[in-house]
């Protein structure tokens, strides 16, 4: 019975060992590592923070007209939140992407020089971190020509000089590349609306008197000046606003350098060019990994801030990559046009055997070595015990 126990113990050995000799000079040949990751889509719900207290509040004033514009354009795909007080501003604006100022009928001077002082470091902050200002205004008969204007201009963002009201003047787009203008065509200003006396060089449309339709670029953030009254609605004026409520621009898709027609070895190493963004910066890169051209299966993914990433493959076959880039407002990039390389794992190599001798002569005659040393040690062994 000892002695057959002996024996399977050297066939255990010897079957351990057996794979050594089975494996192909040719590589590793071993099940693909790839695995389903789902990925989140890109969604972006803009946070609003919108100034109501010195505005027409009533069921059939501006305010709701606002919100009827952007539920029609831009969709109902927002947070808002009401700041009935100027003076919570600095609490309430950390939390959103964008500052809507509708147009305040009931402001006066003595409002706007106590709003400018206490506005004045939390927009410019606000600015500094991708944040949008969007204010409407239009002919105030308690301040001027330019009443909610003053607040952008008394806290040094704008520079409004004045403004005349205008009635059924032609509005013309000067710069259709703007993306305030996307899908906008030329149409006639609404009653109550103004046009602006500036300096300021951001501008999209104007009307025979001048400017009614700014743009400007602050630090990473946008300053959006509409002379458009939303009394009563106007189609292209609501698009203009709709499309200010998602001026974010995603960034630039990377160009995605091609990494050969074959790599022998474990790691694809990726390297691609900077993607650019006009208003924010790159905050990091996803980069995948699939065995299939359209990425129906997500095979390997992952995120990185710099512009390389090598992925690992323990399988010989075809594998195809592409990168994009996230924002600091976390709008996803284009993909980068798909790359593609053939994995050709390296051959599995033993060290050089004694000459005249093949490694598998030797691993198996070490292999039989051992079973005999094993069989005759034990076999003493019962001998001294008998």
């Amino acid at each position: 019975m000892r002695i057959t126990r002996n024996f399977l113990l050297f066939l255990a050995m010897c079957t351990l060992l057996l794979p050594f000799f089975s494996i192909g000079f040719s590589g590793i040949q071993m099940a693909p590592s790839m695995t389903v990751m789902a990925l989140p889509a890109p969604t972006l719900t803009p946070r609003i923070l919108y100034f109501t207290q010195f505005a027409d509040n009533t069921p059939a004033g501006e305010v709701q007209n606002v919100w009827g514009a952007i539920n029609d354009t831009h969709g109902t795909n927002y947070v808002r939140t009401n700041l009935t007080s100027y003076t919570d501003l600095a609490s309430e604006l950390p939390n959103c992407d964008i500052l809507l100022i509708p147009e305040q009928e009931q402001i006066y001077s003595e409002n706007i020089t106590a709003i400018a002082p206490t506005w004045l470091t939390p927009l410019n902050t606000f600015l500094s971190q991708g944040g949008i200002i969007i204010g409407m205004t239009y002919s105030s008969d308690n301040f001027g020509p330019i009443a909610t204007a003053h607040i952008l201009n008394d806290t040094g963002l704008m520079d409004i000089q004045g403004s005349s009201p205008m009635t059924g003047s032609p509005v013309t787009i000067l710069d259709a590349t703007d993306p305030l203008v996307d899908g906008v065509s030329a149409f006639t200003a609404p009653d109550g609306s103004v046009d602006f006396i500036t300096t300021e060089t951001g501008i999209v449309a104007n009307t025979t008197l001048g400017p009614i339709l700014l743009h400007k670029q602050s630090s990473l953030g946008h300053i959006v000046l509409m002379g458009m009254d939303f009394f009563a609605r106007d189609s292209e004026a609501d698009k203009i606003l709709g499309n200010a409520i998602r001026l974010y621009q995603p960034p630039s898709a990377p160009v995605l350098n091609d990494p050969g027609v074959t790599i022998s070895g474990f790691q694809v190493p990726l390297t691609w060019t900077a993607a650019t963004d006009t208003d924010g910066i790159i905050d990091h890169y996803e980069v995948q990994a699939s065995a299939d051209a359209g990425f129906s299966i997500i095979g390997q993914s992952d995120t990185t801030t710099m512009l390389n990433y090598s992925f690992t493959f323990l399988s010989n076959g075809t594998y195809y990559f592409r990168v994009l880039a996230v924002d600091n407002n976390t709008l996803e990039g284009p993909w980068s046009t798909v790359v593609s390389t053939y994995i050709e794992l390296p051959p599995l190599t033993f060290p050089t055997g004694i000459p005249g001798f093949p490694i598998e002569a030797i691993a198996l005659g070490l292999v039989l070595s051992l079973g005999i040393i094993f069989v005759v040690r034990h076999h003493k062994q019962q001998k001294v015990s008998s």
